[in-house]
């Protein structure tokens, strides 16, 4: 095997490799050439967001805001970054930070909560809803 050197525009991108194989055709001397460039996949698709929501609460009789927890997930759908520890189906979950964050207080009245995921790759997804927090009458 033959690596295709200097590079030229018909060797692409990383390992491409050039074979040759050496041989007779017709009794005379002869070399076939193959090709075979090695493609490379790239992850330009953000992740997707769920759970995000929006919810009415009511605070406790006699309170101004009122404890909300809710769950927002991501997975990403581009092609699989290799990750050495990676053998369980989560390898496509994605971290999640929330503003503000699951379980804080939440005061009478509307707040927008925003998520975002951002991939191995670098691809980000945003998220936003409302929790709304009605006083009990």
């Amino acid at each position: 095997m033959v690596r295709c050197q200097p590079r030229s525009p018909g060797c692409g991108i990383a390992d491409d490799q050039l074979s040759q194989l050496d041989g007779h055709l017709f009794g005379e001397p002869a070399s076939l050439y193959a090709f075979a460039p090695r493609l490379e996949t790239f992850d330009v698709s953000p992740p997707v967001l769920s759970g995000a929501i929006s919810k009415t609460i009511a605070a406790p009789k006699g309170k101004n805001s009122v404890r909300v927890t809710y769950k927002v997930t991501a997975k990403d759908t581009g092609p699989p970054t290799p990750r050495p520890r990676c053998v369980t189906a989560t390898c496509d979950s994605v971290p999640v930070t929330c503003k503000p964050r699951s379980g804080s207080r939440f005061k009478v009245g509307h707040t927008r909560v925003s998520c975002s995921a951002t991939d191995d790759s670098g691809n980000k997804a945003t998220a936003r809803f409302t929790i709304r927090v009605n006083r009990q009458r």
